[in-house]
């Protein structure tokens, strides 16, 4: 009876508050076990009391109470995480096999092994397929498998949605989204650093069926340099790279690491090992955003339709500016678009915008390559 309440998922909510006095249940089980051999266990239903052996229903029994006991404490783990880092535990929703990866998300391009490819079709084929395919035997309370993809790098310049991204990973996996950022290893402060970051990378060691993504860590994984301002930076490094490692090789959550600035990462980070995959995140591509027909102030704009009405000629250069802004960028054109009443002044609007856009951005006042440039550069990490 014990068991079969245990295994019903509705009561999963009732059941964690009974946690402690299901102790005593252990407690028993462990006290009436036969040792049928070293590293055996076998029980016995104790019905027949003159016979002084184990039966296999007892047995069975028993070990279907603890793998389902197994379970709801994997369950209190993954909350107790969320309530340690004082957020809100999302409600639970089922994987929806039939979905399609990131429908809303408007797709990029990524070049790999020097061939553009759909992000979102190249990350649901290396990236979600395998990981939703071993979804349900995770859940189970098995491991992913050695070959499975369950890590990654999402770099590329700010304001491509590498979060959202991620978040809509953990939506086609059904699993809850936990965005873990630095200031959550400074609550105790600088000097308490260390020590939290070993409680919280210890409590993701234990839990399973999370999406976690680390942001904005790139002051805590940059490449190891040897100048005495650099020493604490290096201490956090080499602190994570183990942390990391072994949350890999546990191989029960997927973890995610967005950054801007890829070419900071300590090189031990990007080998396999710690992450599979690497994947360049660029603002979505021209066709992608006429796709979409809600922009503007009152999301009812498509922009490739009112550029037609307002008798601009869209030429290569106007689609590859279009291209370069990112999701935010093209809503502030959109509504500027909205505003334009002349072929001029929608055309002006557009090279406003594109100038000042991200891409076209320098990295800092003493460079004079932009993200665009180095962008391109760097698409040679992608795998």
């Amino acid at each position: 009876m014990l068991t079969q309440l245990l295994s019903e998922s509705r009561l999963e909510d009732l059941l964690l508050e009974y946690l402690p006095n299901l102790s005593a249940a252990v407690e028993s089980v462990c006290q009436s076990a036969y040792s049928v051999k070293e590293g055996i266990q076998a029980w016995t239903s104790g019905h027949h009391p003159q016979l002084k052996f184990p039966e296999s229903w007892a047995t069975a029994s028993v070990y279907h109470f603890i793998h389902v006991l197994d379970r709801l404490l994997a369950e209190a783990v993954r909350r107790e995480l969320f309530h340690y880092l004082d957020l809100p535990f999302p409600e639970p929703v089922a994987r929806d096999t039939g979905a399609v990866f990131a429908k809303g998300f408007l797709d990029s391009t990524v070049d790999v092994d020097n061939r553009p490819r759909s992000l979102k079709d190249f990350l649901s084929e290396e990236f979600v397929k395998p990981l939703a395919a071993e979804a349900d035997s995770v859940a189970k309370g098995r491991a992913f498998k050695k070959g499975t993809p369950r890590s990654a790098i999402f770099f590329g310049p700010p304001g491509t949605s590498k979060t959202e991204l991620s978040k809509e990973i953990a939506k086609f996996l059904g699993w809850p989204h936990l965005a873990i950022d630095p200031s959550f290893l400074l609550r105790n402060g600088m000097d308490g650093i260390q020590a939290e970051a070993n409680t919280i990378f210890r409590m993701l060691e234990e839990t399973e069926r999370v999406v976690v993504l680390f942001d904005e860590f790139d002051e805590f994984v940059r490449e190891r340099g040897s100048s005495d301002a650099e020493q604490f930076s290096r201490l956090l490094t080499t602190a994570m790279l183990p942390k990391l490692a072994s949350i890999h090789k546990r191989a029960k959550l997927v973890f995610i690491i967005a950054t801007n600035n890829i070419r900071q990462f300590d090189l031990a980070i990007q080998r396999p090992g710690r992450f599979d995959r690497v994947v360049q995140v660029m603002p979505p591509t021209y066709e992608a955003k006429m796709a979409k027909r809600d922009w503007g102030p009152d999301e009812n704009i498509n922009p490739e339709e009112k550029l037609k009405e307002l008798n601009v000629n869209l030429t290569p250069q106007t689609k590859q500016r279009l291209g370069d802004l990112t999701y935010g960028e093209c809503d502030a054109f959109v509504t500027a678009l909205a505003k334009a009443t002349s072929s001029q002044a929608a055309t002006e609007a557009l090279d406003a915008h594109w100038k000042r856009c991200m891409l076209q951005t320098r990295l800092s006042h003493d460079e004079e390559t932009t993200w665009a440039e180095r962008c391109k550069s760097e698409a040679i990490h992608n795998r």
